[in-house]
């Protein structure tokens, strides 16, 4: 009867430490994953960002090009006076519109950095988990034969 009963002991404790390892690892592979997927996620936020700025440059660039042929073919002098500053400032305005989108986009990035600096923190944090997890497994385990071992002794 000892015997048995301590077998079926150890062979609960084994289950719920097999069981108890299997969702740790899980759980890390999930916030493996999650961290590598904000780290992409933060990779493209500034490679778009550089894109669309950079988009931005070239249509302030076409339409800085359309105002001096609209200008030259009305025979205005583009390098000085009111058209060059009008033209400076929209250059200026553009450029600050491209930092802005690349703000933006570092901005959004460093959100995805954070979340990646979180997953695996959890990654660690599972990991010790499971690790006390399955020292108390063993404990109650252990305990629980020697209580039985205990009462058998006793009968």
């Amino acid at each position: 009867m000892a015997t048995v009963t301590a077998g079926v002991l150890a062979l609960s404790t084994a289950t719920q430490l097999r069981s108890s390892k299997k969702t740790e690892q899980t759980a890390r592979r999930i916030a493996g994953f999650n961290a590598e997927v904000a780290r992409q996620n933060a990779e493209i936020a500034i490679k778009s960002s550089e894109l669309k700025a950079e988009d931005i440059r070239e249509e302030t660039g076409r339409v800085i090009s359309r105002h001096r042929a609209a200008f030259a073919s009305s025979n205005l002098v583009t390098t000085s006076g009111s058209p060059f500053l009008a033209q400076l400032r929209q250059a200026e305005v553009g450029e600050e519109s491209a930092q802005d989108v690349i703000l933006q986009g570092k901005l959004q990035a460093a959100g995805f950095s954070a979340q990646e600096e979180l997953d695996k923190f959890k990654q660690e944090t599972f990991r010790q988990t499971g690790k006390l997890q399955r020292n108390q497994i063993l404990l109650s385990g252990l305990s629980g034969a020697i209580s039985t071992a205990q009462k058998l002794d006793q009968i």
